[in-house]
């Protein structure tokens, strides 16, 4: 998955595309002129430096879904790590409270690895159009009916196109370190969970280890721009992926 690039996403319960804007803390430091810097800006005027972008359309109706990231079965906090994401998961709880939006999490168990995982309900903004009506990833117009977002649904059904749009601010993929964070901020990622990568999911459930994944992505390290996509299988005649080919994994 590019930084900065539009990336299909096909899966046998999805077919869409998905953009991850990232404006790098360099060009935040220096002011440097970023394409896409009308996306992160937000009203009061603050700047997130990440915002995932997803649009497509689903196989079949899916309700309860969540999403989120899992770190990989290896992954091994030490003591400081712990202490601080602890603090810091209890912060985050507190805030979404505020909002009645449902948060699960886990610092890991010697049979399952972390994550963390949002209901849908926690998404920045939601668009959900007719074929054909759906605003352009990354453009100004998807920025302009931001105010207009309806909210997140309760299920999704096919024959409709959903944009989901999240931002935050916590992770610089460029740098691969956690950003914002008091605490943990300029903690290298690979500190936290070594060279392996993480996985972000869209799922039925709020526990991103017991399986029921929509689609995931592999979110790896990488020297160029911090990301990668693992590639699915071929899509079938109807436009998704076959359920006996595989899934984005």
């Amino acid at each position: 998955l590019s930084i900065n690039v539009v990336t299909p996403i096909v899966t046998e319960n999805f077919q869409g595309q998905m953009l991850l804007v990232h404006q790098p803390q360099e060009c935040m430091r220096h002011r440097k002129k970023f394409p896409y810097e009308h996306t992160l800006r937000r009203p009061n005027g603050d700047t997130r430096m990440l915002e995932l972008q997803l649009q497509g359309r689903f196989s079949k109706e899916f309700k309860d879904l969540w999403f989120g990231i899992v770190a990989p079965q290896s992954t091994q906090f030490g003591f400081m790590v712990t202490s601080a994401l602890s603090v810091f998961l209890q912060a985050t709880q507190a805030y979404w409270d505020r909002y009645g939006v449902r948060l699960a999490h886990s610092l890991g168990t010697d049979d399952s690895p972390p994550y963390i995982a949002q209901q849908l309900s926690g998404l920045d903004y939601v668009f959900i159009d007719t074929p054909g009506q759906e605003p352009e990833l990354g453009s100004h117009q998807l920025q302009y009916r931001r105010s207009s977002s309806v909210p997140a649904p309760v299920s999704v059904v096919p024959r409709k196109v959903y944009t989901f749009g999240y931002a935050i601010s916590a992770l610089d993929l460029v740098g691969w370190q956690i950003a914002g964070v008091p605490g943990l901020a300029g903690t290298s990622l690979s500190t936290c969970i070594g060279d392996s990568n993480v996985r972000g999911v869209l799922q039925v459930g709020s526990d991103l280890t017991a399986g029921g994944e929509i689609l995931a992505v592999e979110v790896a390290r990488s020297p160029c721009c911090g990301m990668e996509q693992v590639e699915g299988a071929p899509e079938d005649s109807d436009g998704f992926q076959s359920a006996d080919e595989g899934s984005i994994d």
